[in-house]
């Protein structure tokens, strides 16, 4: 938008850029606020800014005094500029507007230094103060296609323009600078790149961004310039997956290439000024720039991940536990978990400790992959089966931690088993499976004097988790039937589950 506000004084125009007067720049900055104001967006990446710092003179500033005046006060702020010499060394520079009463930065701004830049890129982490949540956008100006490249940067008659060699390395700075920079201070991996690549959906450096796994939020089909008469997409927003899952909608809003430039704030060959030209300029967002915005909703809040239960017993010869974790919902992405063990207990099977893991939790602790479009994992426990002769019923405690930040650690957080002698029978008011493993028919039992009138639901499952039996009533009836499907299955790993009371208890068992 070439937004230069001279002296910021209502002098020093004519400028390098933008409005030649006063009266141009006053039309250019009433269209330009106009549309900002109808954007109502809580973050603004903005191109073309004039590179004259943040000072209470700077255009930045301007433009944040004439929104205020146009909305309420304080509505919007800017972000400084990076305090690393982020500016570059163009005429214009990128930078954020926000609403303060909606997000708050986090952290210092980021800047780009990488050499091929001569716009730097600008990132800022925003919280969102609702729930806390946090995004990351990166703003850009990548090189344009005019003028004459030389050798590399020659337009090479593909169609993408002069200087596309120089966006390709500008893409892979950008990369670099988010995965190496960016994403580590934030701590987060929700970021958004938006701004002016000046490359079209299928050219090479929207393909080198695609590479590094950042996606597209709007297809091919959509555009926000029109050059010689062919509409395309030079304005983007990609994010990264796990910010996908929070996209609810947007686009770009066609104010802007598909009108006339007549309509804009220049008064050049317009009617009175050295032409003929009707002057139809009005105060409106349309023509306030020769770009579309792109407009993007984002829901901020990570799936919760957590333990099924709280906690179990098991005897010390049951064989296989199978602990399960569960998500609220499902991710794009491989997500993981580190589970942290605490616990007495020593590691190691056959006379050498009192249990395993698998995954491997020998360190203490171990990654869990929650796959993508999934909301289930698990992890198994296996007790040596004298682990509790050697002492008194043990506990493992399990605890998850985020490690990809694309989770919310939510409740329970732990996940307690107990480990009993099964010599000294049944834990109080447990229920088993006997004999574990089975070669032939199996007693399910709970350790009460009134366990023959207990009223349940019992679920017999498959390895895969596919339901091979269901039904409530009397234990000893239910028993006989789970022993029947039992017996006249095939040899491997079944799980029983017995809901009584609210509580689920769920037993692992193998037939041989």
């Amino acid at each position: 938008m070439n937004y230069f506000n001279g002296d910021g004084n209502d002098g020093g125009f004519p400028t390098s850029r933008g409005a030649d007067n006063l009266n141009e720049f006053k039309r250019q900055r009433a269209k330009i606020i106009a549309a900002l104001k109808a954007l109502d967006a809580d973050v603004v990446g903005l191109i073309e800014m004039e590179n004259d710092g943040d000072g209470a003179n700077s255009a930045i500033a301007d433009l944040v005094r004439g929104l205020n005046e146009a909305t309420a006060p304080g509505t919007y702020d800017y972000i400084r500029d990076a305090a690393n010499g982020g500016r570059g060394t163009d005429a214009i520079k990128v930078a954020f507007i926000y609403k303060p009463g909606k997000v708050t930065p986090v952290g210092s701004p980021l800047a780009d230094l990488a050499a091929v830049h001569n716009r730097p890129p600008l990132a800022q982490t925003f919280r969102l103060k609702g729930n806390g949540e946090i995004v990351t956008a990166v703003i850009n100006h990548f090189k344009s296609k005019g003028g004459t490249g030389l050798k590399a940067d020659a337009d090479q008659g593909d169609g993408q323009g002069a200087f596309n060699a120089t966006r390709v390395k500008q893409a892979e700075a950008l990369v670099n600078f988010i995965n190496s920079t960016v994403i580590p201070a934030a701590n987060d991996h929700d970021v958004i790149i938006l701004g002016d690549l000046n490359a079209y959906f299928e050219e090479d450096p929207i393909d080198v961004l695609r590479a590094a796994g950042f996606i597209s939020l709007f297809g091919p089909e959509s555009y926000s310039y029109v050059f010689n008469g062919q509409s395309g997409s030079l304005d983007h927003a990609l994010v990264t997956p796990s910010l996908l899952d929070q996209f609810t909608a947007g686009g770009k809003w066609h104010i802007n290439a598909d009108e006339p430039i007549f309509l804009d704030y220049n008064l050049e060959f317009k009617a009175g000024n050295r032409g003929n030209t009707p002057d139809l300029y009005e105060p409106t967002p349309f023509r306030s720039s020769d770009h579309d915005p792109v407009l993007v909703g984002l829901r901020l809040q990570n799936p919760v991940i957590s333990f099924v239960k709280e906690a179990d017993q098991i005897g010390e010869k049951s064989g296989e536990y199978v602990v399960q974790v569960q998500l609220s919902k499902p991710k794009q992405r491989d997500e993981e978990v580190l589970v942290s063990i605490t616990t007495t207990a020593q590691y190691g099977l056959n006379g050498k400790g009192d249990y395993i893991t698998m995954p491997d939790g020998s360190a203490g602790s171990f990654k869990l992959t929650i796959p993508a479009g999934q909301t289930t994992a698990s992890f198994t426990v296996i007790p040596d089966k004298n682990a509790a002769k050697k002492r008194e019923p043990f506990t493992i405690s399990f605890t998850l931690s985020n490690q990809t930040g694309g989770l919310d650690v939510g409740q329970p957080a732990t996940f307690d088993l107990q480990i009993f002698d099964d010599q000294d029978g049944l834990a109080l008011g447990q229920y088993a499976v006997w004999p574990n493993p089975t070669t032939g028919p199996i007693t399910l039992s709970r350790n009460a004097e009134d366990y023959l009138t207990d009223q349940v639901k019992v679920t017999l499952r498959s390895d895969i988790g596919e339901i091979l039996y269901s039904g409530s009533g009397f234990l000893p009836v239910l028993s006989y039937q789970l022993s029947s499907r039992l017996q006249s299955g095939r040899a491997g790993f079944y799980l029983v589950e017995v809901e009584a009371n609210g509580t689920l208890t769920q037993i692992r068992v193998l037939k041989q």
